[in-house]
């Protein structure tokens, strides 16, 4: 596959492609002619990736995370026991046999990410390229050299799927602040927006790529992490499955934009949003790369949990997400009962019994002693938001998932809904303030408890 350096569509050409997802992988296509020292980057059709592979490894996670009974999410996620993965490519990376790892350049002594400007120009949108004093070559050594320089930053971060209702992990991340990265090129011209992928096949219609505003690479908002490249996950070096050896590590996004197997960053004067992730599967509405991750619940379903007796306590939990917006607290509300499960009419937020439910409210969750959770190889002090002393400076820690629970009581025998929501500190309830789900989701959920 190839992209003509002078292909440029004419605005006739333009206006007669079919919506703008077609529009966006035009403008794609016309950045990477523009790039000659990479193979051409994203077509990304929604068929180049193996979709029923990617269903396969994430369903069983999602299923563990819904029906036993009487487990807890613990806070950690072992790199490789529980994760949910949702890896695009065919096949991807960590399904490679071991003997084809060095040759994809997915091991510690032969990653490399390679950092360059975009010469894309197209005007009036781009009028000159962007340009760096000199493009960069960093090993695994290196990177890690950077940090020892520098500094590194640790942050435990859940990992959510936009389009997956539960978290699929989390772990403490470790790594090297992008901006220190790309710092070393020396003076930066030109620059509006950073765009990265990682290992592809060697094919370009695998590509998964994201991509940053300057101002997010380069200036955190106070209280949040910055983006970096990690080196490690708990302490130990990433593993294949989980994207190593190094991953782009965005706090605040959702899972596609900490794109794993990272090999190649791009600086550009194009201020335009380039994920592969808005224009590939996502039905009519298409999924949005701006998208931060939200604070919310999901409730623990306990799936052919046996009846319990009228009064006695029932175990509801689940686990709660804090995004930009910190969690203040939790509510939920018994609905019922009825004679059947079948008995209840399904609603959603806008539904007047929803909205004129009694809610009760309860607590989060107190931050335990970190120490005694982490895994030994991970110092508490070390963790983006965690004073000297080893107490949070608030919890949950930004970007993080903290399991809860609580005990109900119900005093008369039937069927009953079970609800949760979390509450943010500006007092938005769960799904508010973003309900639209392609931003993504944050659907209130319950759990259905049957009393004799």
């Amino acid at each position: 596959v190839s992209f003509a350096p002078d292909a440029m569509p004419s605005m006739q050409e333009r206006r007669s492609e079919s919506g703008a997802a077609a529009g966006r992988l035009s403008a794609v296509k016309r950045h990477l002619a523009a790039n000659p020292m990479d193979k051409p980057d994203i077509g990304a059709p929604a068929e180049a990736f193996d979709r029923d592979r990617m269903a396969q490894e994430a369903i069983p996670h999602i299923i563990w995370s819904v029906s036993q009974e009487g487990v807890r999410r613990p806070l950690i996620t072992k790199a490789e026991e529980n994760w949910g993965t949702v890896t695009r490519g065919n096949p991807p990376g960590h399904l490679l046999p071991a003997e084809a790892l060095p040759a994809a350049r997915l091991t510690p002594e032969t990653w490399r990410v390679n950092i360059a400007a975009d010469s894309y120009v197209e005007p009036p949108h781009v009028r000159v390229p962007a340009e760096v004093d000199t493009p960069v070559t960093l090993d695994y050594q290196g990177l890690r050299a950077l940090g020892e320089l520098h500094g590194t930053v640790s942050v435990l971060k859940s990992m959510q799927c936009l389009n997956v209702d539960t978290p699929l992990g989390q772990g403490v991340w470790q790594g090297v602040p992008l901006a220190t990265v790309l710092r070393q090129c020396g003076q930066i011209n030109h620059c509006r927006r950073v765009y990265y992928w990682g290992w592809h096949n060697d094919d370009p219609e695998q590509v998964f790529r994201s991509s940053l505003s300057y101002t997010e690479v380069f200036e955190s908002i106070p209280g949040e992490p910055p983006v970096f490249l990690a080196f490690a996950l708990n302490g130990e070096p990433i593993p294949v499955g989980r994207g190593g050896p190094v991953r782009m590590i965005v706090p605040f996004g959702h899972g596609f934009k900490s794109v794993k197997f990272l090999q190649h960053i791009r600086l550009t004067n194009d201020y335009r949003q380039n994920d592969t992730y808005a224009a590939i599967a996502g039905g009519d509405e298409g999924n949005d790369p701006t998208s931060v991750q939200k604070t919310y619940t999901t409730v623990d379903k306990a799936r052919g949990a046996p009846a319990v007796a009228v009064g006695e306590a029932v175990r509801f939990s689940g686990v709660l997400t804090s995004g930009r917006t910190p969690a203040s607290h939790l509510e939920y509300w018994v609905r019922g009962p009825a004679p059947e499960f079948s008995d209840f009419a399904q609603i959603d937020p806008v539904h007047p019994e929803f909205k004129s439910a009694p809610w009760v409210r309860f607590e989060l969750p107190r931050a335990p002693p970190l120490a005694s959770v982490l895994p030994p190889t991970v110092n508490p002090t070390d963790i983006f938001g965690v004073g000297q002393d080893g107490v949070p400076s608030r919890w949950p820690l930004p970007f993080s998932y903290v399991p809860w629970e609580t005990e109900i009581r119900l005093g008369k025998p039937g069927c009953y809904e079970i609800w949760a929501r979390s509450v943010d500190t500006a007092g938005y309830a769960q799904p508010e303030p973003r309900p639209h789900q392609k931003n993504g989701k944050n659907a209130v959920e319950f759990r259905q408890v049957r009393v004799v």
